[in-house]
């Protein structure tokens, strides 16, 4: 295996190493470990899920299926969800290539930040739904004066458009109560109907809260939220947005969705945007109402009882005048009487006055006319006039009845001032709008539509078929089953044909909705993007051409000015003067790259029309020198600078091989002379090589007998020990109950001594037999197993008052096991339990737990002994290690337990804390 780490970590980029096979993490440098903020020990073995989110498609499994697939030759390159240790989460591209590292295949994956642009995608795509969103709600409702139409249609168009499961929108009345005037989804019975209106109090509620505090509010969880109040069912989450026109609350926007946390900051955005819009539509619907109403009363009032009412005679004196307003006169009805009405009025106004009576007398009837002048409370009134013939005290006289209309003129200003800001934003929006029948033309198009596709105006390219728009008919898609599934479409790249046959494209992105009369159109917006689209062809083609020469080509490709800074250099040169990156070398002076700085100079004494090559010696960053091939022109940039643009190749091989070839040539004949000599004593090394291997075999066949007698040396020497010790013991035990008063120190040392030995004598026994027996696996029971090791030990001293507890946690009992191996490991473990427990305490205890799973068994043992120092757990595997004073035994318990689970491809985890107890946790896979 090769040694990678003094090579990547010199690599500024992110590097991982991975297994072909596995997927593991077999290798990271310096700068993977500064950017995720892991130790390499961390990301080893599992770096992939220890770095990557693990929701969605970013998890082990897909990264393990790309690994693969770059492992067979396939190179991979895509973008990852990553997370840093911090909790920060990022994009990153990764590009996976096989390679063989000496003897091994490998997968390198090289690992780039790309979060910022990323981000800044997402933000441009987000932007223009964001554009469509709105532009498709104005569209539904710029056109209508209604207040129920502007209502429905408002909550039909904005639910499709966000894909919303159900929309409402309460408006509230003259007494302050919030009720349900129009919907979208769940909520919605028939055509325009609701199921159930709700009728809320301005606080019952989140909608009723949202509107007395006129702020937006997005419920994640309403069942958390005490102010809930559930419709025809409980959802999940809820957003409320108010409908302010100015400072007045008109009603709310509330919108529910099954699932939690469903709605997002982009949908608050959107419905306060369009909450605006559709006020500014309320209130001019409310306006027109009120209009008409107005009007209505106006004529009644005319017919019987207007706000003044002159009668003139023919002179056009005032006869008579009646009225409850004297405010609206233009002087005191007293200095009125007897005089001329033009003596009282404006130029202009004398000029309409003249025209009313005119009429009057010309053709017996008039037209209400509408004026502005100044009452006698000095306020600008506006005033609708119109008048009739009538006898008055036995003459031809005239009746005026004028009305003061300023209120419906100053609402009939607003709703015109409304009307030109929705037109001025129609007009002057750069994308072409349009609103078509699924199945059928035009309906609407703005003039920038009417400008993209060449022709002078709406008016004309309404009357153009649809399909004559497109440079392929079968692009213009209709009533797709896709289509009519999500109900709109965006961003769709199309080629469009223009009045005059050349063609364009254009991103369209358009909603399905319904007219009044029920019938599917298509609503939505195109941009010309041909410009750009070729731009972008442009960029990434060059791209593509510069990018495949900076990586294929193996000379050193450099821009230089010709007092000697560098302004462009590609990898290959990079690499072939010794520095770290581009950004680095092109801060170096270029006469620094010349073992002789006057080898610089030779470009500017030369003429170099025509292109040059130099043989030059170039010295690399840590000052070693070779020699290259300096291919170069003399061009000038856009300023008129004098620029050489040129290619190394180094030549250093060739030319030591032309050396070493000169000199070879003269060995050769020498060489050749010795050749036969040579031969003679090969021939001779490789009969001494045949009689060695020979000596070899014999020698590891005498090695294998004398290891099989060793192991059988070291269980017949252990047996025969252990029987005389066990009898000794035997006998000293009958010795003390026949003969009480040999109970003392002298012979409770002597079974101390007997047992100590017998012990030592077993731990040689269990490490021979645990370094060197063959694993071989049968059925067994691990609990029975355990058991068996308890009476083995049941003869120490006290063990009958060492609490063991056995649980076994889940899995099958029966299992094919090695029985001898790790029986070696719970007789050490449960004894090491015993041997360290704390005396002082009342009660101790070793808890057994067993665990089986699939594809392995866990054994977890916790005892409240005296403990290991924090010092010594790294060194309990040792052998001979011994961890406490207390400790008499031989030092290898732990040393054989931890020979016995490798051979069984096990891991054992141990923790300890001295005065409270140890844990121990073994894994064995079946």
């Amino acid at each position: 295996m090769i040694d990678l780490n003094p090579i990547i970590d010199t690599i500024e980029a992110v590097v991982f190493v991975h297994d072909s096979e596995t997927g593991e993490v077999l290798y990271v440098n310096k700068a993977c470990e500064e950017f995720y903020g892991y130790s390499s020990k961390q990301l080893m073995g599992k770096g992939v899920s220890l770095i990557s989110t693990n929701d969605q498609e970013y998890n082990f499994t897909n990264a393990q299926t790309l690994i693969q697939k770059a492992a067979n030759g396939q190179s991979q390159t895509f973008e990852w969800r990553n997370v840093k240790v911090s909790g920060e989460k990022l994009w990153v591209e990764v590009v996976l290539n096989s390679v063989m590292l000496g003897k091994d295949k490998r997968v390198v994956a090289i690992v780039k930040d790309i979060t910022q642009q990323k981000e800044n995608r997402l933000t441009l795509e987000l932007n223009e739904r964001f554009q469509l969103t709105i532009n498709s709600i104005i569209e539904a409702i710029f056109p209508l004066k209604e207040e129920e139409e502007v209502l429905w249609n408002f909550a039909e168009s904005c639910g499709k458009t966000l894909g919303l499961e159900d929309l409402v929108l309460y408006i509230l009345t003259d007494d302050n109560q919030l009720v349900q005037r129009s919907g979208y989804g769940k909520k919605v019975a028939g055509y325009r109907q609701l199921k159930s209106p709700l009728t809320l109090l301005m606080s019952e509620g989140i909608v009723g809260y949202v509107a007395g505090s006129k702020e937006s509010e997005i419920i994640n969880d309403v069942e958390k939220d005490d102010r809930y109040v559930p419709d025809f069912q409980v959802n999940g989450s809820e957003i409320a947005v108010p409908l302010l026109f100015g400072d007045k609350l008109l009603g709310v926007i509330d919108s529910e969705h099954s699932k939690k946390s469903f709605f997002t900051t982009f949908h608050q955005n959107i419905l306060e945007t369009v909450a605006s819009l559709v006020a500014i539509k309320i209130s001019q619907a409310r306006s027109y109402e009120r209009e008409k109403e107005s009007q209505a009363k106006i004529n009644a009032v005319l017919n019987s009882n207007p706000d003044l009412v002159f009668i003139l005679s023919e002179e056009r004196r005032f006869e008579e005048i009646y009225t409850k307003n004297q405010h609206l006169l233009a002087a005191p009805k007293e200095q009125l009487l007897g005089t001329l009405i033009d003596d009282h009025l404006e130029k202009h106004e004398v000029v309409l006055m003249k025209e009313i009576i005119n009429n009057l007398f010309d053709k017996g009837t008039t037209n209400s006319i509408e004026y502005e002048r100044k009452s006698n409370d000095g306020i600008e009134r506006w005033f609708l006039t119109n008048g009739s013939l009538v006898e008055f005290k036995g003459k031809r006289s005239i009746l005026l009845m004028s009305s003061d209309i300023t209120s419906k003129k100053k609402i009939q200003q607003k709703i015109e001032s409304n009307e030109k800001l929705l037109t001025s934003i129609n007009k002057n929006i750069s994308e072409g709008l349009y609103r078509s029948y699924s199945v059928g033309g035009l309906v609407y198009a703005n003039d920038a539509f009417a400008k993209m596709f060449g022709y002078n105006n709406a008016e004309e390219i309404l009357k153009v078929e649809s399909l004559d728009l497109y440079a392929n008919p079968v692009d213009r898609k209709g009533e797709t089953p896709s289509i009519l599934k999500t109900g709109y479409r965006s961003n769709i790249e199309t080629q469009f044909k223009r009045k005059d046959g050349t063609t364009f494209w254009g991103l369209n992105s358009f909603m399905l909705t319904k007219d009044h009369n029920g019938r599917n159109i298509f609503d939505g917006a195109i941009r010309d993007i041909t410009e750009q689209r070729q731009n972008q062809l442009k960029i990434e083609e060059n791209e593509m051409i510069l990018s495949s020469i900076n990586k294929n080509i193996p000379d050193g490709i450099y821009r230089s000015h010709s007092k000697g800074a560098l302004i462009y250099v590609n990898d290959a040169f990079v690499k072939m003067f010794g520095y770290n990156n581009a950004e680095e070398i092109l801060k170096v002076d270029s006469h620094s790259l010349y073992v002789d700085p006057v080898d610089r100079e030779r470009k500017t004494h030369e003429n170099f029309e025509k292109g040059s090559k130099l043989e030059t010696h170039f010295k690399r960053k840590d000052g070693s020198m070779f020699w290259g091939l300096d291919s170069f022109v003399l061009t000038t940039d856009h300023e008129g600078n004098d620029i050489y643009d040129g290619a190394i190749r180094d030549i250093s091989i060739e030319k030591q091989v032309t050396e070493k070839l000169n000199n070879l040539n003269a060995e050769f004949l020498e060489r050749n002379i010795t050749l036969a000599q040579k031969e003679k004593e090969l021939e001779s090394s490789n009969e001494e090589l045949r009689s060695n291997r020979d000596s070899l075999v014999e020698t590891l066949n005498e090695l294998s007998d004398r290891n099989f007698e060793l192991d059988q040396l070291v269980y017949k020497t252990s047996h025969d020990l252990r029987s005389p010790l066990r009898s000794i013991l035997g006998l000293t035990n009958l010795m003390k109950m026949d003969n009480p008063q040999f109970d003392n120190d002298y012979v409770n040392k002597i079974d101390d001594r007997i047992l100590k030995m017998d012990d030592f004598i077993k731990s040689m026994l269990d490490y021979s037999m645990a370094s060197r027996m063959d694993i071989k696996k049968e059925e067994a029971n691990l609990e029975n197993l355990i058991a068996d090791c308890f009476s083995d030990l049941e003869y120490l001293d006290g063990f009958n008052q060492f609490r063991i507890e056995t649980s076994f946690a889940r899995g099958k009992k029966i299992l094919k096991i090695d029985v001898l191996h790790n029986r070696i490991v719970f007789s050490n473990i449960i004894s090491n339990a015993y041997k360290y427990r704390n005396t002082n305490s009342k009660d101790s205890y070793l808890k057994i737990s067993i665990s089986i799973a699939e594809d392995k068994y866990t054994v977890l043992f916790e005892d409240n002994g005296i403990g290991i120092s924090k010092e010594y757990l790294d060194k309990v595997f040792d052998m001979f290690f011994r961890a406490t004073e207390k400790s008499d035994g031989s030092g290898l318990g732990m040393y054989i337990v931890k020979q016995a689970i490798d051979r069984m491809n096990g891991t054992i985890d141990i923790k300890s804390k001295m005065g409270k107890g140890t844990t121990i946790e073994i894994e064995v896979p079946v």
